[in-house]
Protein backbone atom coordinates (compact mmCIF):
# COMPACT_ATOMS: atom_id res chain seq x y z
CA UNK A 1 0.00 0.00 0.00
CA UNK A 2 1.27 3.43 -0.88
CA UNK A 3 1.95 5.63 2.24
CA UNK A 4 0.04 8.71 2.40
CA UNK A 5 0.19 12.08 4.27
CA UNK A 6 -2.23 12.28 7.47
CA UNK A 7 -4.84 14.92 6.46
CA UNK A 8 -5.80 15.36 10.05
CA UNK A 9 -2.85 17.59 10.31
CA UNK A 10 -3.53 21.20 11.98
CA UNK A 11 -1.37 23.15 9.60
CA UNK A 12 -2.76 24.31 6.36
CA UNK A 13 0.83 24.61 4.30
CA UNK A 14 1.92 21.32 5.54
CA UNK A 15 -1.50 19.31 5.02
CA UNK A 16 -1.77 21.29 1.37
CA UNK A 17 0.87 19.72 0.20
CA UNK A 18 -0.73 15.78 0.41
CA UNK A 19 -4.65 17.33 0.06
CA UNK A 20 -3.95 19.54 -2.95
CA UNK A 21 -5.26 16.82 -5.42
CA UNK A 22 -8.53 16.62 -3.74
CA UNK A 23 -9.22 20.49 -3.13
CA UNK A 24 -12.96 21.50 -3.79
CA UNK A 25 -13.99 25.03 -4.02
CA UNK A 26 -11.37 26.06 -2.13
CA UNK A 27 -11.40 23.50 0.47
CA UNK A 28 -9.10 20.75 1.51
CA UNK A 29 -10.62 17.64 2.85
CA UNK A 30 -10.39 16.57 6.71
CA UNK A 31 -9.57 12.96 5.71
CA UNK A 32 -9.28 10.73 2.38
CA UNK A 33 -10.28 7.02 1.25
CA UNK A 34 -8.78 7.02 -2.63
CA UNK A 35 -9.13 3.59 -3.59
CA UNK A 36 -8.05 4.20 -7.06
CA UNK A 37 -4.72 5.74 -6.41
CA UNK A 38 -4.50 3.74 -3.39
CA UNK A 39 -4.27 6.89 -0.96
CA UNK A 40 -5.61 6.79 2.56
CA UNK A 41 -4.93 9.92 5.51
CA UNK A 42 -6.86 11.60 8.00
CA UNK A 43 -7.60 10.35 11.85
CA UNK A 44 -3.60 9.65 11.73
CA UNK A 45 -4.51 6.52 9.49
CA UNK A 46 -2.30 6.23 6.49
CA UNK A 47 -3.22 2.84 5.44
CA UNK A 48 -6.12 0.95 4.11
CA UNK A 49 -6.21 -1.84 6.92
CA UNK A 50 -5.99 1.25 9.53
CA UNK A 51 -8.63 3.31 7.89
CA UNK A 52 -11.44 0.50 6.97
CA UNK A 53 -13.14 -2.65 9.15
CA UNK A 54 -13.60 -4.82 6.45
CA UNK A 55 -15.10 -8.54 5.63
CA UNK A 56 -16.38 -11.24 3.79
CA UNK A 57 -17.15 -14.89 4.75
CA UNK A 58 -16.27 -16.07 1.34
CA UNK A 59 -13.03 -16.34 -1.68
CA UNK A 60 -14.03 -13.41 -4.43
CA UNK A 61 -12.37 -12.52 -7.67
CA UNK A 62 -11.10 -9.34 -9.13
CA UNK A 63 -8.50 -8.07 -11.59
CA UNK A 64 -5.01 -7.62 -10.49
CA UNK A 65 -2.60 -4.59 -10.92
CA UNK A 66 -1.60 -6.52 -14.30
CA UNK A 67 -4.88 -7.34 -15.18
CA UNK A 68 -5.53 -10.62 -14.77
CA UNK A 69 -8.53 -12.57 -13.25
CA UNK A 70 -6.87 -13.39 -9.92
CA UNK A 71 -8.76 -14.94 -6.39
CA UNK A 72 -8.48 -13.53 -3.12
CA UNK A 73 -9.08 -15.51 0.31
CA UNK A 74 -11.72 -14.26 2.89
CA UNK A 75 -11.74 -11.11 4.09
CA UNK A 76 -9.42 -9.54 1.52
CA UNK A 77 -10.72 -6.89 -0.01
CA UNK A 78 -10.43 -6.02 -3.41
CA UNK A 79 -8.76 -2.76 -4.76
CA UNK A 80 -9.65 -4.17 -8.68
CA UNK A 81 -8.51 -3.04 -12.05
CA UNK A 82 -9.16 -3.06 -15.62
CA UNK A 83 -9.24 -6.75 -17.49
CA UNK A 84 -6.47 -7.30 -19.48
CA UNK A 85 -4.12 -3.88 -19.29
CA UNK A 86 -4.31 -3.28 -15.70
CA UNK A 87 -5.55 0.33 -15.11
CA UNK A 88 -6.61 1.05 -12.14
CA UNK A 89 -10.43 1.63 -11.15
CA UNK A 90 -10.74 1.33 -7.36
CA UNK A 91 -12.69 -0.52 -4.69
CA UNK A 92 -15.01 -3.36 -5.51
CA UNK A 93 -18.11 -3.82 -3.16
CA UNK A 94 -20.76 -6.46 -4.04
CA UNK A 95 -23.88 -7.86 -1.63
CA UNK A 96 -24.09 -11.70 -2.25
CA UNK A 97 -23.96 -13.03 -5.74
CA UNK A 98 -24.25 -16.79 -7.06
CA UNK A 99 -23.22 -18.03 -11.04
CA UNK A 100 -25.89 -20.14 -11.52
CA UNK A 101 -24.38 -21.44 -14.67
CA UNK A 102 -22.43 -24.60 -14.83
CA UNK A 103 -18.85 -25.01 -16.21
CA UNK A 104 -18.17 -21.49 -16.88
CA UNK A 105 -14.51 -22.81 -16.29
CA UNK A 106 -15.08 -24.30 -20.13
CA UNK A 107 -14.83 -27.99 -19.05
CA UNK A 108 -15.49 -30.69 -21.12
CA UNK A 109 -14.25 -28.60 -24.23
CA UNK A 110 -12.14 -30.66 -26.92
CA UNK A 111 -10.54 -28.83 -30.11
CA UNK A 112 -11.48 -30.23 -33.12
CA UNK A 113 -14.46 -29.49 -35.39
CA UNK A 114 -17.55 -30.80 -33.89
CA UNK A 115 -18.59 -33.50 -36.39
CA UNK A 116 -14.50 -35.00 -36.18
CA UNK A 117 -13.86 -35.20 -32.33
CA UNK A 118 -14.32 -31.54 -31.23
CA UNK A 119 -16.65 -30.75 -28.45
CA UNK A 120 -17.98 -27.49 -26.70
CA UNK A 121 -18.32 -27.17 -22.92
CA UNK A 122 -20.36 -29.51 -20.69
CA UNK A 123 -24.34 -28.83 -21.27
CA UNK A 124 -23.05 -26.63 -24.01
CA UNK A 125 -25.10 -27.14 -27.90
CA UNK A 126 -25.98 -25.56 -30.65
CA UNK A 127 -29.03 -24.96 -32.85
CA UNK A 128 -29.72 -23.22 -36.41
CA UNK A 129 -26.71 -24.30 -37.95
CA UNK A 130 -24.97 -27.48 -38.84
CA UNK A 131 -22.68 -29.23 -36.43
CA UNK A 132 -20.22 -29.33 -39.35
CA UNK A 133 -19.71 -25.30 -39.69
CA UNK A 134 -18.41 -25.02 -35.99
CA UNK A 135 -15.23 -25.68 -34.53
CA UNK A 136 -13.50 -25.70 -31.04
CA UNK A 137 -9.88 -23.86 -31.90
CA UNK A 138 -8.91 -24.31 -28.37
CA UNK A 139 -9.20 -23.90 -24.69
CA UNK A 140 -7.08 -21.41 -22.31
CA UNK A 141 -6.77 -18.67 -19.98
CA UNK A 142 -7.04 -15.41 -21.18
CA UNK A 143 -5.62 -13.14 -18.28
CA UNK A 144 -6.97 -15.63 -16.17
CA UNK A 145 -10.42 -16.28 -17.27
CA UNK A 146 -11.20 -19.35 -19.14
CA UNK A 147 -11.96 -18.87 -22.90
CA UNK A 148 -13.29 -21.53 -25.81
CA UNK A 149 -12.25 -19.72 -29.14
CA UNK A 150 -15.22 -20.79 -31.57
CA UNK A 151 -15.10 -21.27 -35.18
CA UNK A 152 -18.37 -20.34 -37.22
CA UNK A 153 -17.52 -21.21 -40.98
CA UNK A 154 -20.66 -22.04 -43.24
CA UNK A 155 -24.01 -20.95 -44.01
CA UNK A 156 -26.79 -19.21 -42.09
CA UNK A 157 -30.16 -17.94 -43.15
CA UNK A 158 -31.58 -16.88 -39.77
CA UNK A 159 -30.61 -17.08 -36.41
CA UNK A 160 -28.45 -19.68 -34.25
CA UNK A 161 -27.75 -19.85 -30.64
CA UNK A 162 -24.89 -21.38 -28.52
CA UNK A 163 -26.72 -22.86 -25.91
CA UNK A 164 -24.45 -22.29 -22.82
CA UNK A 165 -26.35 -24.78 -20.53
CA UNK A 166 -28.52 -27.84 -20.77
CA UNK A 167 -32.77 -26.80 -20.65
CA UNK A 168 -33.01 -27.93 -17.27
CA UNK A 169 -29.69 -27.60 -15.41
CA UNK A 170 -30.60 -23.58 -13.84
CA UNK A 171 -34.09 -23.62 -11.96
CA UNK A 172 -36.20 -20.19 -12.67
CA UNK A 173 -39.37 -18.92 -12.41
CA UNK A 174 -41.53 -16.11 -14.16
CA UNK A 175 -40.64 -12.41 -13.85
CA UNK A 176 -37.41 -13.36 -11.41
CA UNK A 177 -34.93 -10.95 -12.48
CA UNK A 178 -31.45 -12.53 -14.16
CA UNK A 179 -28.30 -10.98 -15.31
CA UNK A 180 -26.47 -12.80 -17.92
CA UNK A 181 -22.90 -11.98 -18.98
CA UNK A 182 -20.26 -13.30 -21.22
CA UNK A 183 -16.32 -11.65 -22.13
CA UNK A 184 -16.60 -11.45 -25.80
CA UNK A 185 -13.39 -10.83 -28.68
CA UNK A 186 -13.52 -11.42 -32.25
CA UNK A 187 -10.12 -13.67 -32.65
CA UNK A 188 -10.21 -13.68 -36.78
CA UNK A 189 -12.78 -13.31 -39.52
CA UNK A 190 -15.21 -10.47 -40.09
CA UNK A 191 -18.85 -9.73 -39.19
CA UNK A 192 -19.99 -9.81 -43.36
CA UNK A 193 -23.71 -11.07 -43.37
CA UNK A 194 -23.83 -10.76 -39.80
CA UNK A 195 -26.77 -8.89 -38.61
CA UNK A 196 -26.91 -9.75 -34.50
CA UNK A 197 -24.98 -11.13 -31.79
CA UNK A 198 -26.22 -10.75 -28.37
CA UNK A 199 -27.03 -12.24 -25.25
CA UNK A 200 -30.50 -14.23 -24.78
CA UNK A 201 -32.53 -16.46 -22.61
CA UNK A 202 -35.20 -18.51 -22.70
CA UNK A 203 -37.80 -20.16 -20.18
CA UNK A 204 -38.10 -24.28 -20.23
CA UNK A 205 -40.50 -26.47 -18.32
CA UNK A 206 -38.46 -28.97 -15.69
CA UNK A 207 -39.83 -31.72 -18.42
CA UNK A 208 -37.23 -29.71 -20.62
CA UNK A 209 -39.70 -28.41 -22.83
CA UNK A 210 -39.72 -24.96 -24.85
CA UNK A 211 -41.96 -22.11 -23.46
CA UNK A 212 -42.48 -20.06 -26.08
CA UNK A 213 -42.63 -16.31 -25.61
CA UNK A 214 -40.95 -16.70 -22.82
CA UNK A 215 -37.22 -14.88 -23.95
CA UNK A 216 -35.31 -12.10 -23.20
CA UNK A 217 -31.78 -10.57 -24.95
CA UNK A 218 -29.19 -8.15 -24.72
CA UNK A 219 -28.39 -5.47 -27.14
CA UNK A 220 -26.33 -6.34 -30.36
CA UNK A 221 -22.88 -6.28 -29.65
CA UNK A 222 -21.91 -7.09 -33.31
CA UNK A 223 -20.47 -3.74 -34.42
CA UNK A 224 -18.35 -3.59 -31.34
CA UNK A 225 -16.59 -6.70 -31.22
CA UNK A 226 -13.18 -6.56 -31.48
CA UNK A 227 -9.23 -8.40 -30.92
CA UNK A 228 -9.62 -7.34 -27.21
CA UNK A 229 -12.43 -9.36 -25.22
CA UNK A 230 -15.02 -6.85 -23.47
CA UNK A 231 -17.68 -7.63 -21.12
CA UNK A 232 -20.97 -7.63 -22.53
CA UNK A 233 -24.05 -7.97 -20.38
CA UNK A 234 -28.24 -7.84 -20.09
CA UNK A 235 -30.97 -8.14 -17.71
CA UNK A 236 -34.31 -9.45 -17.86
CA UNK A 237 -37.12 -11.57 -16.85
CA UNK A 238 -38.47 -14.79 -18.36
CA UNK A 239 -42.12 -14.54 -19.14
CA UNK A 240 -44.50 -17.55 -19.50
CA UNK A 241 -46.78 -18.99 -16.79
CA UNK A 242 -45.03 -22.26 -17.02
CA UNK A 243 -41.21 -21.38 -16.99
CA UNK A 244 -38.95 -23.80 -14.97
CA UNK A 245 -35.78 -23.15 -15.91
CA UNK A 246 -33.82 -20.76 -18.19
CA UNK A 247 -31.49 -21.29 -20.80
CA UNK A 248 -28.63 -18.58 -21.21
CA UNK A 249 -27.29 -18.33 -24.79
CA UNK A 250 -24.94 -16.54 -27.31
CA UNK A 251 -27.69 -15.39 -30.35
CA UNK A 252 -26.31 -15.09 -33.81
CA UNK A 253 -28.17 -13.79 -36.74
CA UNK A 254 -26.87 -14.04 -40.48
CA UNK A 255 -27.92 -14.06 -43.78
CA UNK A 256 -25.44 -15.98 -45.94
CA UNK A 257 -21.94 -17.28 -45.45
CA UNK A 258 -20.43 -16.52 -42.47
CA UNK A 259 -16.84 -17.23 -41.04
CA UNK A 260 -15.81 -15.57 -37.98
CA UNK A 261 -13.77 -16.87 -34.69
CA UNK A 262 -15.11 -15.75 -31.36
CA UNK A 263 -13.42 -15.68 -27.90
CA UNK A 264 -16.12 -16.35 -25.26
CA UNK A 265 -14.97 -16.11 -21.84
CA UNK A 266 -16.53 -16.62 -18.09
CA UNK A 267 -20.07 -16.70 -18.96
CA UNK A 268 -22.61 -15.82 -16.31
CA UNK A 269 -26.08 -16.32 -15.02
CA UNK A 270 -26.67 -14.43 -11.75
CA UNK A 271 -29.60 -13.53 -9.87
CA UNK A 272 -29.98 -9.97 -11.17
CA UNK A 273 -26.61 -8.86 -9.98
CA UNK A 274 -23.82 -7.52 -12.41
CA UNK A 275 -20.91 -9.67 -12.78
CA UNK A 276 -17.87 -7.86 -12.81
CA UNK A 277 -15.13 -10.40 -12.46
CA UNK A 278 -17.56 -13.11 -12.39
CA UNK A 279 -17.55 -16.26 -10.35
CA UNK A 280 -16.10 -19.53 -12.55
CA UNK A 281 -18.02 -22.66 -11.73
CA UNK A 282 -17.45 -26.31 -12.06
CA UNK A 283 -20.50 -29.08 -12.11
CA UNK A 284 -22.21 -26.83 -9.60
CA UNK A 285 -23.21 -23.05 -9.13
CA UNK A 286 -20.36 -20.92 -6.98
CA UNK A 287 -21.33 -18.27 -4.44
CA UNK A 288 -19.96 -15.16 -3.15
CA UNK A 289 -20.52 -13.92 0.34
CA UNK A 290 -21.83 -10.18 1.10
CA UNK A 291 -19.32 -7.68 1.47
CA UNK A 292 -19.41 -5.22 4.62
CA UNK A 293 -17.00 -2.42 5.17
CA UNK A 294 -16.76 0.88 7.63
CA UNK A 295 -14.37 3.77 7.43
CA UNK A 296 -13.44 4.04 11.35
CA UNK A 297 -11.99 6.67 13.75
CA UNK A 298 -13.02 9.75 11.92
CA UNK A 299 -14.29 12.17 14.52
CA UNK A 300 -18.28 12.19 14.71
CA UNK A 301 -19.59 14.91 13.25
CA UNK A 302 -21.16 16.83 10.28
CA UNK A 303 -19.48 16.76 7.21
CA UNK A 304 -20.07 17.19 3.26
CA UNK A 305 -19.51 14.06 1.99
CA UNK A 306 -18.82 13.22 -1.80
CA UNK A 307 -18.41 10.06 -3.08
CA UNK A 308 -17.35 8.97 -6.52
CA UNK A 309 -17.68 5.52 -8.70
CA UNK A 310 -18.42 3.89 -11.44
CA UNK A 311 -22.30 3.56 -10.91
CA UNK A 312 -23.14 6.58 -9.15
CA UNK A 313 -20.08 9.25 -10.96
CA UNK A 314 -19.92 11.62 -8.69
CA UNK A 315 -22.26 12.37 -5.36
CA UNK A 316 -22.10 15.00 -2.89
CA UNK A 317 -24.17 14.22 0.21
CA UNK A 318 -23.81 18.10 2.24
CA UNK A 319 -24.00 17.95 6.04
CA UNK A 320 -23.61 14.39 6.16
CA UNK A 321 -24.04 13.32 9.72
CA UNK A 322 -20.77 10.61 9.90
CA UNK A 323 -20.13 8.65 12.94
CA UNK A 324 -16.95 6.45 13.88
CA UNK A 325 -18.11 3.66 11.83
CA UNK A 326 -19.56 5.21 8.67
CA UNK A 327 -19.98 3.89 5.24
CA UNK A 328 -22.13 5.96 2.61
CA UNK A 329 -25.77 4.76 2.20
CA UNK A 330 -26.70 2.82 -0.93
CA UNK A 331 -22.87 2.58 -2.11
CA UNK A 332 -22.80 -1.00 -2.85
CA UNK A 333 -22.37 -2.96 -5.82
CA UNK A 334 -20.41 -0.86 -7.65
CA UNK A 335 -16.50 0.01 -7.89
CA UNK A 336 -15.71 2.98 -5.55
CA UNK A 337 -13.20 5.57 -6.62
CA UNK A 338 -12.60 7.70 -3.34
CA UNK A 339 -14.94 8.98 -0.38
CA UNK A 340 -13.82 12.46 1.04
CA UNK A 341 -14.65 14.38 3.66
CA UNK A 342 -14.97 17.90 3.77
CA UNK A 343 -15.96 20.62 6.33
CA UNK A 344 -19.83 21.12 5.94
CA UNK A 345 -21.31 23.91 4.00
CA UNK A 346 -18.12 23.77 1.66
CA UNK A 347 -19.52 21.95 -1.16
Amino acid sequence: MKLCCDLSMTSRSRRSRWAAPYERNGTLPRAVADYENDRFGGANRRFFEEFHSFSRPSDAWHFDAEGNATQVGADQARRTASFGDGTRRGLLLETERRNELPYSNMDGAVPGSLVSGGALPVNWAVSGIAQSALTVENVSLVNGLPNLRLRVSGTLQGTMYVFLSSATSIPASVAETWSLSLWAGLASGSMTNVSDISLHASGWTSGAGYVSGSPFSGLDFSTVLSANPVLFECQGSLSGAQTECIRPALRLAASGEIDLTLDLLMPNATDGKRAFAGLPTSAISAQQSAENIVITGIAPATYDVVVRSEALGESVRSNEQVTDAYWPKGVSDDIVRSVCFYPPGTQ
